[in-house]
This record gives structure tokens, sequence and C-alpha cells, in this order.
């Protein structure tokens, strides 16, 4: 029975439907944690759901606890003495691990990544495998890593590809077409973001147009074609809104910004800059950059540097 239930709070966690999983799982855990030893290996299968609810609803801190949980499980095991099933588990948790550590606690706290691809390789499970090598390609590049990060983007696209995942090696080909629009390699960039757009468009992934087409907008800027850069971020923008991504929409405005500004409409780059800086949900770099281009406006008004 804590098997059944298992499964099907995977499957409602899939569909979208957070509470009615949660609820699942407090069934199986019950049924398994009355199973005394002969439970452990479903109850690190529990947490390894549980984990994976926690990290979709972005519960960073509960999605870690529950993956060193079902870490802990498995610790009296030898690896070797582990099953294929409970392997894969055991993979997963070092994966869910990893990925709320690095919302939480940055690279330092991504222990386990080297085990997690050891554990998948072993299975040849390369579509988990693309998923973790995406992971670090992109903790690369916000490392500033960029060779290491075109090197995992395109072991995780091999990867991707042989698993049949379209749309998992179109991502990385977005990963990698942000790399050439940062380096300014722009007519390589491009078409990669064509290829990508086509793709997120034919499997019906509203966020994931929306995203490469941000992509489209800073390769546009950096190519200085400015009406076509202030166009794809103001469409990014509409199509992050239209799914409540308010970070995502941030960003692209923030970038519009820069577009308006070369393009002379320095009151419309003012009051977006102005309407953007009263919000005090924006942090990081797009605060950062953000801070920098109204420094730009006051400078062009001839006002004192903000």
């Amino acid at each position: 029975r804590a098997r059944i239930d298992q499964q099907r709070a995977y499957a409602l966690n899939v569909l979208g439907h957070a509470r009615e999983a949660a609820a699942a799982l407090r069934t199986a855990r019950r049924a398994a944690t009355s199973a005394g030893d002969a439970g452990r290996g479903i109850l690190a299968s529990i947490a390894v759901t549980d984990a994976g609810v926690q990290l979709r609803q972005a519960h960073w801190a509960p999605a870690q606890e529950q993956a060193r949980a079902a870490i802990v499980l498995f610790e009296p095991q030898a690896r070797d003495d582990l099953s294929a099933a409970d392997k894969r588990v055991l993979a997963d948790a070092y994966r869910y691990h990893d990925i709320a550590a690095s919302e939480l606690e940055g690279d330092e706290g991504m222990r386990y990544l080297d085990q997690a691809l050891a554990l998948y390789t072993e299975l040849g499970d390369e579509l988990s495998s693309s998923k973790l090598l995406s992971l670090s390609g992109v903790r690369a590049y916000y490392r500033g890593d960029w060779s290491l990060a075109a090197q995992l983007y395109g072991q995780a696209h091999r990867a991707a590809d042989a698993a049949g995942d379209v749309v998992g090696a179109a991502i990385e080909s977005a990963n990698a077409a942000e790399i050439l629009i940062d380096q300014g390699r722009i007519d390589d960039a491009r078409p990669l973001i064509k290829s990508a757009l086509r793709v997120f468009s034919a499997s019906d992934n509203p966020y994931l147009v929306a995203f490469v087409t941000g992509f489209a907008g800073r390769a546009a800027l950096r190519a200085g074609d400015m009406d076509a850069a202030a166009a794809a971020f103001a469409d990014a923008a509409a199509r992050f809104a239209a799914l409540d991504e308010s970070d995502a929409v941030q960003d692209v405005r923030v970038r519009a910004i820069e577009a308006d500004l070369a393009r002379g409409e320095l009151a419309l780059a003012h009051a977006t800059a102005e309407e953007l800086a009263a919000d005090t949900s924006i942090t990081g770099p797009v605060a950062s950059r953000l801070l920098r281009l109204r420094a730009r406006i006051a400078a062009a008004h001839g006002d004192t540097p903000l």
C-alpha cells in the first residue's frame, strides 16, 4: 500500500497537485513506518518524492531536508549492495539535495553531484544525467567559468539527445546561446535561439518560449538592433507576466531599459526604471543592473549620479 500511495503522490506532483500529493505521502509514510526495517527502501523513496514536491513549490529547505533523510536511510548499506531501484532513488536524492543546496548555499552546499552522476551513468539513465549536467553548467556559468559551462551544456545536450528528450536538448542549445551572446558571437547564437524557439513553440511550453524570446532580445541588444531588442523584451515580459513569473518579468524589463536608452527613449527608460526601483522585491544581479541604468539615466538628464 505504501508503494502505491508513493507512486500516486509522484503522479499528483507531476500534474501540479501539491496538496493532494502531500496527503498521499503522509499515508504512504505511515504504512512504510509500520513495516520497520523492511520499509526502509520505500521510506527513502517517499522522502525523495516529498523532496520533489517541495522543489516544485520552491520550498528549498524542506526539499533539502527530505533529500538528506533519504540519503541517511541508505547510509548503512554499501552502494554496490543496493538494488538498481534503490540506486535510482539514491541518485535522485543526491540530485534533489544539490538543487536545493544551490538555492540555499550556492556551490559550497552542492556536495553530491559527482556521486549522482556516477549512479545515473551506471544505470544508463541519460535523461537524469542530462538534467544533472545542465545544473552543473548553470552553476559554472554564474561563477563566470564560461568554458566549463559550455562543455557541460554540450554534454547535457548529447545526453538529452541520447534519451530522446528533444525539449531538453533545445534547452541546452539555448543555454549555449546565452554564453555566445555574452561573448558577442551573435551570428553563432542566433541559429541556436531560432532552433530552440521552434522546439519550444511546437511543444506548447509558454515559459520556455518566453525564456528564449528574452535571449533573442539580448542577442539583438548586443548586435546593436535596439528596435528588435525592445520588441523582443516587451514580448518576453508579456509572456512571463501571463505566467505570473514576476522575477523573469523584472529581468527582461530591466534589460529593455538599456534598449530604450540606446533608442533615445529617455522618458520611457526613466519611467520604467523608477517604476521598477519602487519594487522592493527586486534583488541580486537584476537590482545591480537597474542601479547602474538609473545612474546612466541621471547622467543623461544632467543630474547628480544616484
